[in-house]
Parts: C-alpha cells; sequence; structure tokens
C-alpha cells in the first residue's frame, strides 16, 4: 500500500515537522510535516519555528529573531554548542511566502504544497465536510479538530 508521499511502506522519506509563524493566518502555527530536509535549515533550533525572518550563528545553526536577542542577553553564545559569536557574523535569513508556499508537506492521506494544504484548511474552516485536497471523509467537527489548534480562534459566524 502506498505510504503518505505515494511510495511503499518500505521507502525511506526524509521529513521533518515544523510549525510556521507569519506567514498566514490560517497557517501559522499548525504543526506542518515538511517532505524537504531544507526547510529544517530555517527552522529555529531552540523553538522549532520556521518564522519569515532569522538568522543563521557561524557555527550554522538558526535562530529566529526572539530565541538570538536571547542569546544576546546572555552572553552572545549558540545554545546548541555553546560557541561564541559576534554580531558582524552573524548571517540575515528571510524566507518569503513564495518560498514556503512552494514546499512540499504532508497531511494524513495527502502530499502537496503548502499553498495547496492553505486552500484545503481554507475550506475546512469554512463549513465543507472534507478537504479538498486530502478527502478526509471525517465529520466537520471532527475535521477541525484535525486542522486546528486550540489556539485557533474561529470566527462566531462558523459556529453554526
Amino acid at each position: 500500500m502506498p505510504g503518505i508521499n505515494g511510495m511503499g511502506d518500505g521507502a525511506k522519506l526524509d521529513v521533518s515537522s515544523f510549525r510556521v509563524a507569519e506567514f498566514s493566518d490560517v497557517l501559522d502555527w499548525r504543526p506542518m510535516l515538511f517532505q524537504e530536509p531544507v526547510i529544517a535549515q530555517r527552522a529555529c533550533v531552540l523553538c522549532g519555528v520556521v518564522y519569515k525572518k532569522a538568522v543563521r550563528l557561524p557555527c550554522i545553526h538558526t535562530l529566529c529573531a526572539k530565541c538570538h536577542a536571547e542569546c544576546v542577553e546572555r552572553g552572545s553564545a549558540c545554545p546548541v554548542d555553546q560557541k561564541p559569536f559576534c554580531e558582524d557574523d552573524v548571517e540575515q535569513l528571510e524566507v518569503s511566502p513564495k518560498y514556503l508556499l512552494n514546499r512540499t508537506v504532508g497531511c494524513r492521506n495527502l502530499s502537496a504544497t503548502v499553498v495547496d494544504l492553505n486552500v484545503s484548511y481554507f475550506n475546512l474552516l469554512t463549513l465543507n465536510t472534507t478537504g479538498i485536497l486530502c478527502s478526509d471523509g471525517s465529520a466537520r467537527n471532527e475535521s477541525l479538530l484535525h486542522l486546528a489548534p486550540k489556539r485557533l480562534s474561529i470566527a462566531p459566524h462558523l459556529h453554526q
């Protein structure tokens, strides 16, 4: 039987689960199973979130702006390997929405780009009972549990 990416169960799939922030009200703070290992290079090594802006330390570890500021306050050392860093040696990173939206992610029985998953999430939140992509045939309330973490506030007009 094919796995999440259409390959047999014996095939190895290199995936990483991260949350994103600052990209989309529908996608932000949802865990997403990225099927391309390159996204791990953009995620903060401390909080595990992929933000639009981050920094890469000289030791090659990536930090979001908040975690970077905390490391600077505590003496400018990498939290992973304790190597000291100087601000002049820190590389500024920026992940464009277009770049993120074209990454491949998995969702139950689906493998698609983030932009396609965004459409599927949006349709589930606007009273469709199945995701247009992942074909999740569960009841609407179960779909929302699958897609909406407790942090997501659903507009009052959707509680019909």
